[in-house]
């Protein structure tokens, strides 16, 4: 089942932040520091009116994680008026993956869009996520753009 994220779902929340921080922190420790993955004074900032937070509990535990902002951008000389969504986490428990829930948490974010009127919905994955970039494929997102680096 999927509902709003509540205050009080602050150590569910904080358990799939560090699987998500973990993996990160693993991959690009150059970037990434060991440590807390959700404070809980940036857990009530995401308690305002440009965030979208929403859960999926299952059997009373939460195990999947959707975290969206909306965007409306104004265009200017060459670039259009933007209305979409940014997905800034969509995580599954790592015991829980691969059961659908991130693709119906994929499917609540596209019907959250939809009613706001939004033109698309927007995600930034790293490149070593393999797995996450081929969901978010199977879902029939593309590349964008994309940041490069060069380390010196």
């Amino acid at each position: 089942m999927i509902r709003e994220m509540l205050k009080s779902d602050y150590e569910g929340v904080k358990k799939l932040m560090k699987q998500v921080h973990q993996l990160h922190y693993v991959n690009r420790p150059d970037i990434f520091l060991d440590g807390d993955a959700l404070s809980k004074s940036y857990f009530d900032k995401l308690f305002h009116d440009e965030y979208f937070c929403y859960v999926y509990v299952k059997d009373d535990e939460i195990v999947g994680l959707l975290m969206m902002e909306h965007h409306v951008k104004p265009g200017y000389e060459v670039v259009n008026d933007r209305n979409v969504f940014y997905i800034s986490d969509l995580v599954v428990d790592e015991n829980h993956r691969k059961s659908g829930i991130g693709r119906e948490l994929y499917d609540y974010a596209a019907a959250v869009a939809k009613a706001y009127e939004a033109t698309g919905i927007e995600l930034t994955v790293w490149s070593f996520n393999q797995d996450a970039i081929r969901f978010y494929e199977s879902l029939g997102m593309t590349p964008m753009n994309m940041t490069m680096e060069k380390k010196l």
